[in-house]
């Protein structure tokens, strides 16, 4: 896998194709971030002293704790927030570990699935080397191959989604592998271009195409792989740290 050359630029399409991707991501983080942070605000309304009991030591140590546990979440959800939108744009790239990044993207996940969506299904992370890009670009682009796979799987009767890390060549490989409705032949050779979907909305076809301009600026590539079973595997090509000699560093 050979990275982009030193005069690799960003078209104006590829970027409005990232930032709509970007913006379609964060409309549905908002809409499962509601419901996360009523959680712990609920909580500090619970905690709070009765009229009859009003500052009591228990009632003050019940609403202590509440308060710790309120700010950590929401303190957490910022984080998560911010990782979505910083990274893409820096020129820089440097040594990602997959153990960091792969947690956040599974928080991110759980936090805007769906009851009726299932749990990733996260293989081992041991071994592998750091690999080359930016983290906030590689968590978003993981992110929408995943929602993908989550669409893919929305009425399958027992709905799974495996993300499996492997070293290949050097550098790694990460899939994205679901038991969903599968790509039809005829669209195999179609599922990265914008605007090409064959959902309803308000799916714009935009996902595939921004994952693979994500990681393209630091010499990632995805690919759909041969079919194999049911449902669908793509998979991101990633190099390994420090990139091969003429590479971006």
């Amino acid at each position: 896998m050979t990275p982009p050359p030193a005069w690799y630029t960003q078209s104006r399409l590829e970027a409005l194709i990232i930032e709509a991707s970007r913006a379609s991501v964060h409309r549905a983080l908002a809409r499962g971030m509601g419901h996360d942070i009523r959680g712990p605000l609920q909580t500090m309304m619970l905690a709070g002293p009765s009229s009859d009991t009003w500052g009591s030591e228990a009632d003050i140590r019940m609403l202590r704790s509440a308060l710790g546990h309120a700010t950590g979440r929401l303190s957490e959800l910022a984080d998560l927030v911010g990782a979505l939108s910083t990274g893409t744009e820096s020129p820089d790239s440097g040594p990602i570990s997959l153990s960091d990044v792969l947690p956040r993207v599974v928080a991110l996940n759980r936090l805007y699935r769906g009851a009726a969506s299932p749990d990733l299904l996260v293989g081992p992370t041991t071994g592998l080397p750091a690999v080359h890009g930016h983290s906030g670009a590689l968590s978003l682009a993981l992110l929408n191959l995943i929602l993908n796979a989550r669409d893919a799987v929305h009425q399958v009767p027992d709905p799974q989604i495996r993300v499996e890390c492997e070293g290949a060549g050097a550098g790694v490989r990460i899939s994205i592998v679901d038991n969903g409705v599968g790509v039809p032949g005829a669209d195999r050779e179609r599922v990265f271009e914008p605007f090409f979907t064959s959902r309803p909305e308000p799916h714009l076809g935009m996902g595939l195409p921004a994952a693979r301009l994500l990681v393209a600026g630091f010499g990632g590539r995805v690919t759909l792989e041969p079919e194999d079973g049911p449902g669908a595997r793509f998979a991101l090509q990633l190099e390994s740290w420090p990139p091969v000699t003429g590479g971006r560093a």
